[in-house]
């Protein structure tokens, strides 16, 4: 008997030009994603029937498999930090942090709680 995988649940910090661009498109392509989980920084609309969560905290805290940071760079750190240490897998948008020590902490850390962690360059 064949298994199907159940899909990967995505949640996403920054939902603008680049999540448009580039990460939507190819993860509605892609049978095992589901961008289920959307946290933005204005109020406005946005055409996606993802859950829209208010803050990265309250993103952190769902049940997902994996979330992507498109975030301004220096956020990156911190964010993908947070996300590593609730748990989660990360694929951060370039530049992955704004110093070597930064990605070198990140690195270790994802090592440690043995999590996927990436960066997303096109």
């Amino acid at each position: 008997m064949t298994r199907t995988p159940s899909r990967l649940t995505v949640g996403v910090a920054g939902v603008g030009e680049s999540f448009e661009t580039f990460h939507r498109p190819f993860l509605e392509c892609l049978p095992d994603f589901e961008i289920t989980h959307l946290c933005r920084r204005s109020d406005q609309e946005y055409d996606h029937p993802a859950v829209r969560v208010g803050s990265f905290d309250e993103l952190v805290g769902q049940p997902l498999d994996l979330i992507l940071i498109l975030t301004p760079n220096d956020s990156h750190f911190e964010m993908a930090r947070q996300a590593l240490m609730g748990g989660r897998n990360v694929v951060v948008e370039k530049p992955f942090t704004t110093t070597s020590v930064e990605a070198d902490k990140l690195l270790r850390l994802a090592q440690e709680r043995e999590l996927c962690l990436s960066v997303f360059h096109n």
